[in-house]
């Protein structure tokens, strides 16, 4: 469509060229799209058009053509061009800015570097960009694709010490670094983060279909599923505890799929203890149960 303005001699003002760089911007984020480099190189070549006929790029602009370097893998690009922004002192409002920035780190963390999407991230609260959510999601992901679990869990020890709040893509991410890392400390770490989670309502909400003896983890990652398992159990034990008079039921988990049913079986088995034996309903395949009685005889043992 441009080449056709440009043949018909149309002037094209900056409204037109975002446009087109927002639309190979989308092109790129479809898992089925064309080939991001060639998309990438449409870019190019249309800042390279808007410069040389003086339009002036924008924070638009250059969060558009950022989000096609990181699907390009083109992690250097999208942190040049986010000092070339700043350099040429870019109008545009803060809150292009901050998607600029988060385009770029998303661009870095595509290509698990974690350096250079820390370095935007403080370049971003330097230069008096508040980071939203997804910043900080952007930058977990990149912590999370590095293998950084001290600079995870601080991220979201900071999320919640801000005025915002983490959802389950956070929760996600920062569950699957610490799972990933291992080693006691991280798993500690793993379950204050869940419980923080638990307390915002993100999972097993008390107003879900969850009760006090049935579980639906089937939507849940395994690392997320992992700590679900274990809070809940903690919890089970807990509440005997506090009320000698209480009597639990079968404890069921929905899995959904038999997959994530032998991957609660193992946690369990091998982190809550090896007699918990669990059975399949016949017609419930996707769900796990553990008897009353076996659940009693395991609560007995921890008191």
């Amino acid at each position: 469509l441009l080449q056709t303005m440009n043949d018909s001699g149309m002037r094209i003002n900056s409204i037109t060229y975002n446009s087109a760089i927002a639309a190979l911007s989308k092109a790129a984020r479809l898992d089925a799209g064309p080939d991001p480099n060639v998309l990438w190189e449409k870019t190019q070549h249309i800042l390279g058009e808007m410069h040389s006929r003086g339009v002036r790029q924008d924070t638009f602009t250059y969060s558009s053509a950022i989000s096609v370097c990181g699907s390009a893998g083109r992690w250097e690009e999208a942190v040049r061009l986010i000092h070339q922004m700043k350099d040429s002192g870019t109008n545009g409002t803060k809150r292009n800015k901050i998607v600029a920035f988060t385009s770029a780190i998303t661009a870095c963390a595509n290509s698990k570097q974690w350096d250079p999407a820390n370095q935007l991230f403080q370049e971003m609260k330097r230069d008096g960009l508040a980071p939203d959510l997804v910043a900080f999601n952007a930058l977990i992901g990149a912590g999370m694709a590095a293998g950084r679990p001290d600079e995870v869990y601080h991220l979201w020890r900071e999320i919640g010490a801000s005025n915002l709040s983490p959802d389950v893509v956070t929760l996600t991410e920062v569950l699957y670094t610490l799972d990933q890392a291992r080693g006691k400390a991280n798993r500690e770490r793993a379950e204050s983060v869940f419980k923080d989670a638990v307390s915002l309502g993100l999972v097993l909400r008390c107003d879900s279909l969850d009760t006090s003896s049935e579980f639906d983890l089937s939507r849940m990652s395994p690392s997320v599923a992992r700590f679900a398992v274990l809070h809940i159990m903690k919890n089970i034990v807990k509440t005997v505890g506090r009320d000698s008079s209480s009597h639990p039921s079968d404890l069921s988990f929905i899995a959904g799929t038999t997959r994530m049913r032998e991957h609660i079986r193992t946690v369990l088995r091998d982190e809550v203890s090896q007699s918990l034996y669990c059975t399949v309903p016949e017609r419930e395949q996707g769900s796990l149960v553990v008897k009353q009685k076996v659940l009693q005889n395991y609560i007995a043992r921890q008191m």
